[in-house]
């Protein structure tokens, strides 16, 4: 997308508002989302002769982090939680100490089976449970845009002040880069932004 000449004059004027840097980090935000399906699309290729995998990868990468590094010198407004969980399995012998301890509703089956070292028939039960795999992601709203940043469970004692809410079908999608304001100008908003040149007006 041609980048409109009021965007160019006010930048190079060390000044910036706040949906021009919204949609700034909008755009480099889709170009990384871009390369991650390129990434993904390449990966199965069985013949990459010109690095294209690495290429997308690299990319991601660079676009994320200029991402990233924008957001962290801007404020977020609350936590994001995408529910995720594993689901796993595991015999529990009877001569285990949690054997009689275990609730019923967690045993899927009961099995009788042979102790190959002492030859005594010795009872299992099988039992199904969930591990919280829930990924978290710190929620922006900048000039109208909206962004996630992802963050460890780890993190979240950092951020006690913001309120936590559950996301429904979290999918995230690229943009036709016509749509993109230019690499060029990301570049020169990012560079100034980063250096504490831009006044937000």
């Amino acid at each position: 997308m041609k980048t409109p000449k009021k965007y160019s004059n006010l930048v190079n004027q060390n000044k910036i508002t706040e949906e021009i840097l919204g949609e700034v980090i909008y755009s480099i935000n889709k170009r990384a989302k871009n390369w991650r399906n390129q990434k993904r699309k390449y990966k199965n290729y069985l013949l990459d002769q010109y690095d294209s995998y690495d290429n997308a990868l690299d990319n991601e990468k660079k676009y994320y982090k200029m991402k990233s590094d924008m957001l962290e010198k801007l404020e977020p407004i609350k936590i994001h939680k995408e529910l995720r969980f594993r689901n796993f399995q595991r015999k529990v012998s009877e001569k285990d100490l949690e054997y009689n301890q275990l609730d019923d509703s967690d045993i899927f089956r009961k099995e009788i089976k042979t102790d190959r070292a002492t030859g005594e028939k010795v009872m299992y039960k099988l039992v199904r449970y969930k591990l919280d795999d829930s990924l978290y992601y710190l929620y922006y709203e900048i000039g109208g845009y909206t962004f996630h940043q992802p963050i460890e469970k780890s993190e979240l004692d950092n951020f006690k002040d913001l309120e936590v809410d559950v996301l429904e079908d979290f999918e995230t999608f690229g943009r036709d880069t016509t749509e993109l304001l230019s690499v060029q100008f990301c570049k020169k908003v990012y560079e100034k932004f980063m250096d504490n040149k831009l006044e937000i007006v």
